[in-house]
């Protein structure tokens, strides 16, 4: 019954799928609301009324809105019933509430609106950005003042990676910087470094923008850092950011902390078809060069 069940689930996704690629967006959402009244616990119709919304958010992208918003919400509140096989889908909705909220100018729109989406953001993530400080309040780090200290080891890339191994499997936890609790991705970064004595912030953004030579994915080595999210120009918006694993015959594998928890990516069906599209730049410490 269970494998019965599966592959008819597997017909019904690839057809949903296939109508989707076609831009049949409307014939999606019905077959989907009917899914899901008829099959509330099947997670496929979920997913497509979810990505339906982004569809509808994309429609707005050179201008934000209130508009927008609400499709963004509507598709964040979806993927609350969706498992870790969509692990990616949800990855990608975080860096969309990221994007959203780079695409506005607080001096000229309303603040309140922001102030609600950044705590929302924060919620569903777990990086607080700069805006969440600016709002809420909280001590910020002053990035001139990081102290680097340089430990007595022969490989600091070496323990750094070992270290960051022992950690696969550790749950995605809002604001978590421990094992004990989880962590968030600038939380599972500060931690591993904090191993080898080099202390970061606990934001992704901040993390970027540390003083470090960036360098390309080719010529990344393991335990350099990696960046993910949009860029515009010169300046660019963070919202992801993991460990080089390794690199090896042109593929490249990232440690990071997403939504199903601490795992390395690379060479599979989440790198390929999202974070390889999301990559800012690779950036190395001076403790590392």
């Amino acid at each position: 019954f269970v494998s019965a069940q599966a592959q008819n689930s597997a017909k019904i996704e690839k057809k949903l799928e296939k109508k989707f690629q076609k831009g049949k967006i409307e014939k999606v959402e019905k077959k989907a609301n009917k899914l899901k009244k008829k099959y509330p616990q099947l997670p496929i119709s979920y997913y497509f009324l979810s990505k339906v919304e982004i569809i509808k958010y994309g429609r707005f992208a050179e201008v934000p809105n209130k508009k927008q918003w609400n499709y963004l919400s509507k598709a964040s509140v979806y993927t609350k019933k969706l498992g870790s096989e969509y692990a990616f889908w949800k990855d990608s909705i975080m860096l969309t509430y990221n994007q959203y909220i780079n695409s506005w100018d607080d001096d000229k729109y309303e603040s309140n609106h922001l102030k609600k989406v950044v705590k929302t953001y924060s919620k569903h993530t777990g990086d607080t950005l700069l805006y969440y400080y600016k709002y809420y309040g909280g001590k910020q780090v002053n990035i001139s003042k990081i102290s680097h200290k340089i430990p007595v080891t022969d490989s600091l890339r070496t323990a750094l990676i070992k270290f960051a191994s022992d950690l696969v499997g550790i749950p995605y936890k809002y604001a978590g910087e421990t094992p004990e609790i989880g962590f968030d991705c600038s939380g599972f970064v500060k931690y591993v470094y904090k191993s080898i004595d080099i202390e970061l912030p606990h934001n992704a953004h901040m993390q970027s923008q540390l003083e470090g030579e960036i360098i390309s994915l080719e010529d990344a080595q393991p335990g350099d850092l990696i960046f993910f999210g949009s860029k515009n120009g010169r300046k660019w918006s963070t919202q992801h950011a993991g460990i080089v694993y390794e690199y090896k015959e042109d593929e490249p594998k990232v440690i990071h902390c997403v939504s199903r928890g601490v795992s390395i990516d690379g060479n599979n069906t989440s790198w390929d078809s999202y974070w390889k599209e999301k990559i800012l730049f690779v950036k190395r410490l001076p403790e590392l060069k």
